[in-house]
């Protein structure tokens, strides 16, 4: 019995997987995929179609013919809804193509009859920097149901496949595109018919790649994947062993799709391990007794079994359920994807071969392809075989001028010192770069690396982030530039350190934490500052933008008594020298400013935390692993309860903009509610970050 399993393709590409199954020998007897990026394998077409019935009941068409894309879901740019009224109950595929090629012709036509009023002919409107779609958008609409900027990009469509302008296109020409070069999904009713139009149909790949197996292909959907795409899990040869499993002479194969819904974020498929439990065992009671060949198709795998992963913090993300089950039934192989982290990995747990068949999903990863090969007495051979990645592909087109290479990569969104820096590693290694470069990828992913140090790391050797170490860090650091690359580099090794130690590490000077005299401040700005904050020895003190003589006293008073002022990024600094500019308050601008602390570039630069977003909220959550991991909502110090903390820079702004204007209307400061708001959330902000601080100067002086 020959097995070909993979899991999480995001990104390879399609062709090179049926090129690499086609020429496999033997063939295999089943091809198995785990789950996750469904949709890349055909068209969920029933989602499209409930879609549309939600959008109908939503909007409503009265017109004779309704064209559009739906709003509400995710559609493919060459998916189109339609609907015409239709008083007679039986239709046929091909009339209604005629249909719907003269409604499209008609409202063509509006163009041609608007142009005199827009002062344009028709041969003007093909020509370059003629917006289209603008044009379609200003034409007066009797037929409300057309969404003129969707059929404009349709006709453009037509207009190109003919080679054709537009003011030209005839009844022929889209009839026969529409039947040559899409596909309908019709439905009717007693007063339409309707559907999707898809131009340039995609074939179901799990289909075509059936072909190239003795039995068929069987899958699950992933965490990612929505429970509609289960519809491309259908047809002769494809198999979705999750809802009924896969019985064969000499094989069986059961299937659990998503993921724990514990585990967050858990995406769209998660169930909890009650479910998985239950619908495990009904899975096994459909089972035939004494079947020995067992295969599990799972995307998530076992918990503590090729399950620990990084992306969302350092974790286990695997199903104790599953784990359970394999225990105690008679397993022997379970395949599994989900963890990105630990595809290509085997593991024997019991007696049951636990193979992860997931793949990474940058441009730079290639897939992970398990060709399994069971004997008669039950031995397990498995080879790994890899699919190239993307960027692999490009570079070793050499059909392709290297220029042309690089503003393929820019036009991905590589920066031009990302395209610098790659392509000096391929003059320096060639291809055994361009082979190991996702190796260096994963480590830029996990830690935040920029592509000029890990080229400067494979330079000298390194391939893994266990061969990064202080030695190598200051050789690249005295090699890129100074700056933010230096910063990047530190805040990236700290993050590794920590994460090959298990625990928050640092490297430089953290004394101003010790400081024994703090005072945080933090404030609310747009053009103007609003609201002004400070914690000074737990006691909170606000000023709002007709209180800054105050403020001025105040901070006046702490700059005497020897403070230095607490701030986390942003222009905090900024804002308050510049208030004391205007007042005329300091003499040395120099001295004054060194007795503010940025919090944010401490921790940036000098310790590491295994997290991505360094926002204050994250950083405080990561650094209180004991409490109930929640947005705070508690005023530490006046045990009085506030608002639960969720604005964003967006809410901010409204806030700010309606304080402003009742300050100038006049309005008593303690009646303004906006104004009140913006000061319980300052005030989080403010013991955020003396809780934040606190915890840091405490683990400074251990680690």
């Amino acid at each position: 019995m020959r097995l070909v399993a993979f899991s999480d393709y995001r990104t390879q590409s399609l062709d090179e997987l049926k090129i690499f199954i086609k020429a496999l020998e033997p063939r295999p007897d089943i091809i198995l995929y785990a789950g996750d990026d469904i949709e890349r394998f055909g068209y969920p077409r029933k989602r499209l179609h409930y879609s549309l019935l939600r959008y109908k009941m939503l909007h409503g068409c009265n017109s004779n013919f309704c064209f559009g894309r739906d709003r509400f879901h995710f559609f493919e740019p060459n998916t189109f809804f339609f609907s015409l009224k239709s008083a007679k109950n039986e239709y046929n595929e091909k009339s209604t193509r005629i249909k719907i090629a003269k409604e499209i012709l008609k409202a063509k036509n509006k163009l041609i009859e608007f142009n005199d009023s827009i002062n344009l002919g028709i041969e003007d409107l093909d020509q370059p920097g003629i917006d289209i779609e603008r044009l379609l958008r200003i034409i007066p609409d009797e037929e409300e149901g057309i969404d003129e900027e969707c059929l404009a990009s349709f006709i453009r469509h037509v207009s190109s496949a003919y080679r054709n302008e537009i003011g030209k296109l005839n009844l022929e020409e889209i009839a026969t595109f529409l039947n040559e070069k899409s596909e309908l999904y019709l439905e009717k009713n007693e007063k339409y018919i309707y559907g999707y139009i898809y131009l340039y149909p995609k074939p179901n790949i799990f289909k075509d790649l059936s072909i190239f197996s003795n039995k068929g292909v069987c899958g699950v959907l992933g965490n990612d994947d929505e429970l509609s795409f289960k519809e491309i899990l259908e047809g002769e040869k494809v198999f979705n062993v999750h809802e009924q499993p896969l019985i064969q002479r000499g094989i069986s194969i059961i299937g659990l799709q998503g993921a724990s819904a514990e585990i967050k974020p858990v995406g769209r498929i998660g169930y909890s391990q009650d479910e998985i439990r239950d619908h495990l065992e009904s899975m096994w009671s459909k089972l035939i007794d004494n079947e020995k060949n067992i295969i599990l198709l799972s995307h998530t795998p076992p918990f503590g079994i090729l399950d620990f992963s990084r992306r969302f913090g350092e974790r286990n993300i695997g199903s104790k359920a599953l784990r359970d089950f394999l225990e105690d039934r008679n397993i022997l192989i379970a395949i599994c994807g989900h963890s990105h982290n630990n595809g290509g990995k085997v593991e024997d747990f019991e007696d049951v071969k636990v193979i992860n068949v997931a793949s990474h999903d940058s441009f730079f990863d290639p897939a992970n392809i398990a060709v399994i090969d069971i004997t008669n007495n039950g031995k397990i051979k498995i080879t790994w075989n890899k699919i190239p990645s993307n960027f692999e592909l490009l570079i070793k087109n050499q059909k392709i001028k290297e220029e042309d290479k690089r503003e393929r990569l820019r036009d991905i969104g590589f920066y031009n010192s990302d395209v610098d820096a790659l392509f000096e590693g391929i003059n320096h290694s060639g291809g055994v770069f361009v082979n190991e470069v996702h190796k260096l990828n994963k480590i830029k992913f996990d830690f935040g690396f920029s592509w000029r140090h890990l080229v400067e790391f494979y330079k000298i050797g390194v391939r893994r982030e266990e061969d990064i170490t202080d030695e190598i860090i200051n050789h690249v650091s005295n090699v890129v530039r100074p700056g933010l690359s230096k910063n990047i580099l530190n805040r990236a090794y700290l993050k590794l350190k920590a994460s090959l130690n298990g625990r928050i590490t640092h490297r430089g000077d953290l004394s101003p934490l010790f400081y024994p005299k703090k005072v945080y401040f933090d404030t609310e700005y747009l053009d103007v500052c609003v609201l002004y904050g400070f914690l000074v020895d737990n006691k909170l003190t606000q000023f709002v933008i007709e209180e800054e003589s105050d403020m001025i006293k105040l901070i006046k008073e702490l700059i005497k008594e020897d403070y230095k002022f607490y701030f986390y990024g942003g222009s905090d600094r900024k804002i308050l020298i510049n208030t004391l500019k205007k007042f005329n308050t300091i003499s040395n601008i120099r001295e004054i400013k060194n007795q503010f602390i940025n919090v944010y570039h401490l921790i940036s630069v000098h310790v590491g935390l295994l997290i991505d977003n360094y926002s204050l909220i994250n950083i405080l959550e990561y650094l209180y692993p004991e409490r109930e991991k929640t947005r705070w909502t508690f005023d530490k110090f006046s045990g009085e309860s506030i608002l639960p903390y969720y604005l964003d820079g967006f809410d901010k702004i409204y806030l700010m903009n309606d304080a402003i204007k009742a300050i100038k209307k006049g309005i008593p400061i303690d009646e303004i509610e906006t104004l009140n708001f913006l000061k319980k959330a300052n005030k989080t902000d403010l013991e955020m970050l003396k809780l934040v601080t606190d915890r840091l100067e405490k683990l400074a002086k251990t680690i």
